[in-house]
C-alpha cells in the first residue's frame, strides 16, 4: 500500500491554512483567504475501499455520494472500515477529503488529501455536507 499524508498533516503544512490557539488549550484550523473555520467531518461507507478510491480519484461526489453508507439496524449511520474524511468552510470556499480504511482499528489514508477551492469547492459543498455524518 502507498503511504499517503494525513489529511490533517496535510493541511497543517499548506501555506492556505493555519491553526489558531484560544486559551491555550482549544485550537481550530483556519482557510487563511476567508479567515474562517475548518469545519472537521467524515462519512462511513459499506463498501470496498477500490469503489470509494475509484469514485474519488475521479473527483465524482456524486459517485461517492451513492455508495452505501453504513447505517445500523435503526438505519442511523455507523462506522465501518471505509471512510471518507471531508473538511470545509461554510461557505464553501475549500472542501477537503480523503479516504481512509481503518486496519487493525488504525486510520490508512489511502489517496492523497484533495483540496478544491473557489468554485470548484462551492460546485460540491452541498453533497459534502450531506457526506459529514458528524453533524
Amino acid at each position: 500500500m502507498a503511504s499517503h499524508p494525513y489529511l490533517d498533516d496535510f493541511v497543517l503544512s499548506h501555506p492556505r491554512f493555519y491553526k489558531e490557539t484560544k486559551w491555550l488549550i482549544m485550537s481550530q484550523i483556519k482557510y487563511k483567504e476567508t479567515a474562517e473555520k475548518v469545519r472537521q467531518g467524515f462519512r462511513y461507507f459499506s463498501c470496498e475501499s477500490a469503489e470509494l478510491v475509484e469514485a474519488f480519484h475521479r473527483q465524482d461526489f456524486e459517485a461517492i455520494s451513492a455508495l452505501p453508507f453504513c447505517l445500523d439496524d435503526d438505519d442511523e449511520p455507523d462506522t465501518s472500515a471505509v471512510c471518507l474524511d471531508v473538511w470545509y468552510t461554510a461557505s464553501g470556499a475549500a472542501v477537503l477529503a480523503q479516504p481512509v480504511e481503518y486496519i487493525n482499528h488504525n486510520p490508512q489514508p489511502i489517496a492523497e488529501p484533495l483540496l478544491l477551492e473557489g468554485d470548484a469547492s462551492r460546485a460540491i459543498l452541498e453533497m459534502v455536507r450531506t457526506l459529514d455524518q458528524s453533524l
